[in-house]
């Protein structure tokens, strides 16, 4: 369907599911925007996204320059070139630490989270500049604020995003592009369905889909490190700590503070149309999606022990809850087997 000369366009990045499928709702239900809802396979796309107007549903993998070329193409030739929005949403996460991820997986993550939103921003960002507008909105977490144990590989990887972008906005700003990162707090949606601790089989915010590297996301998860060594000291233990934290991050996501995906959706819209229309003099460059969200971003600068303060001192004592746990258990079995 092509774009009509009134309407904005919006392009969002991994619609299958989440947050991506409701803030491309969100822009469709507000009328006045060509919402592209990009996802790897099309067919998945819910009825409940492309029953709305003005919605397009195209494929994209952001891990691949040719199938973000092809999104480019489609732009140009029926939305003449112009993208007011791009929503870098598609992303997934891997729970482990750095011992026990693969490094082949690992780098997998870094090339949807980082190098992905990075490609996509290369591609869009001409027409922007030609136009003097836009906005760059990276769906990131608190994670890229402040690290949590067994997270490693995830959190390194919003860091990274985040330390681009911090640059960046500097120089998009004078041609009228700003740049905001949405940091959402715990939110209801399938993010952690498929992890597989030491191994990640989550893609593109809930899309189904191993990486790239299923035989060494395999060993990972029956015991060894993947990288053709042995299992290294302690290895066993940081599985179980991580499986804790994994349970500890459904339990916040179905909890009573945890935000329905459609709120966030709705907040990545409001903030875009803000942002278009105050340009890049204003607003936030951080956005939590809640007050607790928000809290985090406010205070996990201000401490530079990494202890202190209300982001780190509550981090560290849940660390050593489950870490003593563990070892009471441990103490326990080896009692019981005595």
């Amino acid at each position: 369907m092509a774009s009509s000369a009134a309407s904005r366009v919006a392009l969002i990045t991994g619609c299958s599911t989440g947050i991506g499928l409701a803030a491309a709702v969100s822009f469709a239900k507000a009328g006045g925007w060509t919402t592209l809802a990009t996802m790897r396979t099309p067919s998945d796309a819910p009825a409940s996204l492309t029953s709305l107007p003005g919605v397009v549903v195209l494929p994209l993998d952001v891990t691949s320059d040719a199938s973000i070329a092809a999104v480019v193409d489609h732009i140009k030739t029926t939305c003449g070139g112009r993208v007011d929005v791009l929503v870098n949403n598609a992303g997934y996460g891997v729970p482990g630490t750095i011992e026990a991820i693969p490094l082949d997986v690992s780098m997998g993550v870094f090339d949807v989270n980082v190098w992905g939103s990075v490609r996509a921003m290369r591609a869009v960002l001409p027409l922007m500049r030609a136009r003097k507008a836009g906005v760059i909105l990276q769906v990131s977490s608190t994670s890229g604020a402040r690290g949590i144990p067994t997270s490693d590989v995830y959190t390194g990887s919003k860091f990274a995003i985040e330390g681009i972008l911090e640059c960046t906005r500097y120089t998009l700003a004078p041609d009228g592009v700003s740049v905001v990162i949405v940091s959402p707090g715990p939110v209801r949606t399938a993010f952690t369905d498929r992890y597989v601790v030491g191994a990640g089989e989550e893609k593109e915010g809930g899309e189904a889909g191993k990486t790239s590297a299923e035989s060494s996301a395999a060993a990972s998860a029956a015991g060894g490190s993947g990288d053709g060594g042995g299992e290294p000291a302690g290895l066993a233990r940081d599985r179980r700590l991580t499986q804790r934290f994994v349970d500890i991050l459904n339990e916040r996501m179905q909890g009573a503070d945890a935000q329905d995906a459609d709120e966030v959706g709705a907040l990545i819209h409001r903030v875009a149309v803000e942002r278009l229309a105050s340009g890049p003099r204003e607003g936030a460059f951080r956005v939590g999606t809640c007050a607790a969200a928000q809290g985090i971003l406010d205070n996990s600068r201000h401490h530079s022990d990494g202890r202190s303060g209300p982001v780190f001192a509550p981090m560290w004592a849940k660390l050593w809850e489950v870490s003593d746990s563990l070892d009471k258990e441990d103490a326990e079995a080896q009692g019981g087997g005595a």
